[in-house]
């Protein structure tokens, strides 16, 4: 790396602190900008140099190792150095409450300094000192964490307490955990940085710190999960902080990355292979390293795209290598069209084409149809895009693979009755509990009656059953009480609501196959009016 000192007053800066190598990877390959670009503080600290794309926010990112003094005092030189908005210690830590899973996201709301304490006769009385988070950063972290939760694939997020001490915490019943959870009883988490950068913060005021943490265990899988899904949630934090220095220009990211697109937010450049797109969407998915969003394919007439990013390693980008052969090698019906593939580095990105229609885009079923009944012709149409979905299904089924994240926004509408789904789902991931769409999960995808044994082509039936219903009604189905169709069609075919009764039964042993159920769709279609 070099010094860059033209960089040093470009922007408003936050700086990023992370105790090791793992934690600041999982940082950085969020970043965009020169990769050589550097700085040092006037204690040595090397900072690594790079912009949130798409904001006027620069980040000073750097690894300090572990232990709350070093910590402390680093951060006061970084804030003499860079002089940040905020100050972020981002990585992992152990739990404390079984609630508090591996992968899941911590927020420190109050920070304990937990060697604080006097020993007498009668044992350990805890002395800690505290910190609480700022107001004005908690409700930047409460409004993402408000996105993140309509995403059913994200991973919990706690606004909870965490106890920062000086000893390593490796087991899950120690005396030390056993003091902890006695005297720091709302402390959900355990690491040994926080409380040095808070002590830091509160001796110097005028800027605010925040500790996010993800959840690790001693395995190198663990760790890398939770400081992917901590890295991402701190960068979305740091979108939502708002810059208060008036009209300040975007830098542009003018050096891509080995390994990572240009960048990832509405108006960006991104390539893949020999194609290029520019992004569409204002929101992107940011989810532990993944990232989705519409694209415009530059370069083909009203050509667009669905475009995914995975990084770091897991089953996220093989699954789009295994996607992308699948689809290369069956075209069929409603399946996506073949795409483009590409991985560099710790990077897979995927593309695949959306269709479109004259007037742009096709919509997805959640843009074309609201909350309200559909009757008449309308009721016609959709069963049989159903009808066509269900046969797709079928022939997945025949090739071993499922979807299992069927939902209005992965379907795709692209003529009267031929509808495309954007991609495969989860297909090639594997299960885990609360994959897929609230409101359209079956029973055995759900937390509280999770049985990936079951989970299989019936799952599929189950979610295109309550996709059909959810288009026909305007609302998703509500077991175990599914309120017959005709509380709001009055002249739905009986054998219809006979059908999706079966198709959302909570044993997945008697729901219909997809064949079955695209038959009696078809069977449905021709007795509505069309």
């Amino acid at each position: 790396m070099r010094d860059t000192r033209e960089k040093e007053n470009d922007g408003p800066t936050v700086v990023v602190l992370t105790a090791s190598d793992i934690e600041f990877d999982a940082v950085e390959r969020l970043l965009a900008g020169d990769p050589e670009s550097a700085a040092r503080d006037e204690i040595g600290t090397v900072y690594r140099l790079g912009w949130i794309d798409g904001t006027p926010w620069r980040v000073a990112l750097a690894e300090i190792g572990t232990g709350n003094g070093g910590a402390a005092v680093v951060a006061t030189h970084a804030v003499k150095r860079f002089q940040p908005r905020l100050v972020m210690f981002v990585g992992t830590a152990g739990s404390l409450k079984e609630s508090v899973a591996v992968g899941d996201v911590v927020v420190a709301t109050k920070v304990y300094g937990v060697h604080g304490a006097k020993v007498t006769d009668d044992g350990f009385h805890a002395r800690p000192e505290s910190w609480q988070l700022a107001h004005e950063v908690r409700q930047s972290a409460t409004t993402v964490h408000r996105r993140w939760r309509r995403d059913p694939a994200a991973p919990p997020v706690h606004f909870k307490p965490v106890a920062a001490g000086e000893v390593v915490h490796a087991g899950e019943d120690t005396a030390y955990s056993r003091q902890l959870r006695r005297h720091y009883e709302d402390a959900v988490a355990v690491e040994m940085e926080s409380a040095g950068v808070s002590q830091a913060a509160h001796m110097h005021r005028g800027w605010p710190a925040v500790t996010v943490r993800g959840i690790g265990d001693r395995t190198r899988e663990g760790t890398e999960l939770g400081a992917r899904n901590a890295a991402a949630f701190a960068v979305a934090v740091i979108r939502e902080v708002e810059c208060d220095e008036g009209e300040v220009a975007v830098p542009e990211v003018v050096v891509r990355r080995a390994g990572a697109p240009r960048g990832w937010r509405a108006g960006a450049s991104v390539r893949v292979g020999h194609a290029e797109f520019l992004l569409e969407a204002d929101q992107l998915g940011e989810l532990g390293g993944e990232f989705w969003g519409r694209a415009l394919w530059l370069g083909r007439r009203q050509q667009h795209a669905w475009l995914r990013r995975v990084d770091g390693p897991g089953d996220g980008r093989e699954a789009l290598r295994l996607e992308n052969e699948f689809l290369t090698r069956r075209p069929y019906g409603a399946l996506p069209g073949r795409g483009v593939h590409e991985e560099l580095g710790g990077t897979a990105v995927l593309a695949l084409p959306w269709p479109g229609r004259s007037r742009g885009p096709a919509p997805t079923a959640a843009e074309a149809y609201g909350t309200e009944p559909v009757f008449g012709s309308a009721q016609g149409w959709v069963l049989l895009a159903c009808g066509h979905l269900a046969e797709t299904l079928g022939v997945l089924h025949e090739q071993g693979v499922t979807h299992r994240c069927l939902a209005p926004e992965t379907v795709l509408l692209w003529t009267a009755g031929k509808p495309r789904l954007r991609d495969l789902g989860a297909a090639f991931r594997r299960p885990r509990p609360g994959e897929g769409y609230a409101g359209y999960r079956a029973p055995e995808q759900e937390y509280a009656t999770y049985r990936p044994d079951l989970i299989g082509p019936p799952t599929d039936v189950y979610q295109l059953a309550a996709l059909t219903y959810r288009l026909l009604t305007g609302t998703p189905p509500t077991p175990p009480r599914v309120l017959p169709l005709r509380t709001y069609l009055p002249d739905a075919p009986a054998h219809l609501d006979d059908l999706l009764r079966a198709a959302l039964a909570p044993d997945p042993a008697a729901r219909p196959t997809a064949p079955e159920l695209a038959a009696h769709l078809r069977r449905s279609e021709n007795h509505t009016s069309c």
